[in-house]
């Protein structure tokens, strides 16, 4: 210790005694006021803009798993009916520089305005009549609802109790455009198209009874269902408007509320 050391020993020692205390200090200080700073990119999923086409795919399968609308899928990929695609082929999913466009607006809307007059805004075009929903529904199975609707959720349909290889109907007249196992997680899968703004899906059936351009009924017979992936003897309904899933129950017949 440095009060055993001779005298001149003692004030040798202090001056780099006091080098490695202010050392620690400032390395201290450093370590207390350094705040670890991450960018972190958005999920994956949020960064899809194209679709490479596999095995099984059509575009109203694609359309469905990205929620897109399938006539805005076929407008940006020049695509006509019957919507042939290609294996590997690359589908653009959205409007390509659709945010660079609305920068530009931006920035022209910014502009002071100059001496120039106004540019004539053209007349819109009268509104089209918006395609009508079906005039009536009918529940696919009489089983009731064990699943309710849920927006946020990964499934966006409802869940209904089946009795073993009960018989599925179509929930609405219209005509099949899916018919497969090609849409993941929804095995024997089934989407039929009301109108230009309706259709519905009915997923883990063990036997589908109609194919792809087939025109069904509403009541008619369409598939067998199956079982969920717990095996338990179930049906997934779903319906979308505009490309969007919507609460099944809105549009069905009272007779099953979802379980508060």
């Amino acid at each position: 210790m440095i009060k055993n050391l001779p005298h001149k020993a003692r004030n040798a020692a202090r001056p780099a005694r006091a080098c490695v205390i202010l050392l620690a200090i400032l390395a201290g200080c450093a370590t207390s006021n350094t705040v670890p700073v991450e960018e972190r990119a958005p999920p994956p999923s949020r960064l899809i803009n194209t679709h490479r086409v596999e095995a099984g795919d059509t575009l109203h399968s694609i359309a469905w798993r990205y929620e897109r609308d399938i006539d805005q899928l076929a407008r940006i990929n020049a695509l006509k009916p019957p919507f042939t695609l290609q294996r590997g082929q690359q589908i653009q999913l959205g409007p390509a520089g659709r945010g660079a466009a609305r920068s530009g607006e931006r920035r022209v809307a910014a502009r002071p305005a100059q001496s120039a007059p106004p540019p004539s805004i053209p007349s819109a075009p009268p509104p089209s009549a918006a395609p009508a929903a079906p005039a009536s529904w009918v529940w696919p199975v009489p089983g009731s609802v064990i699943k309710p609707f849920n927006r946020s959720g990964l499934t966006k349909g409802i869940i209904l109790a089946t009795a073993p290889a009960q018989r599925v109907v179509a929930a609405a007249a219209g005509t099949v455009v899916y018919a497969g196992t090609g849409v993941r997680g929804y095995g024997n899968f089934l989407i039929i198209k009301h109108s230009d703004l309706f259709l519905s899906a009915y997923a883990h059936n063990s036997q589908l009874l109609v194919g792809e351009g087939a025109t069904v009924r509403r009541g008619q017979e369409i598939a067998v269902s199956g079982k969920d992936a717990e095996g338990n003897p179930r049906l997934y309904f779903e319906i979308r408007k505009d490309g969007r899933p919507v609460d099944p129950v809105k549009y069905l017949p009272k007779r099953n509320a979802p379980p508060g």
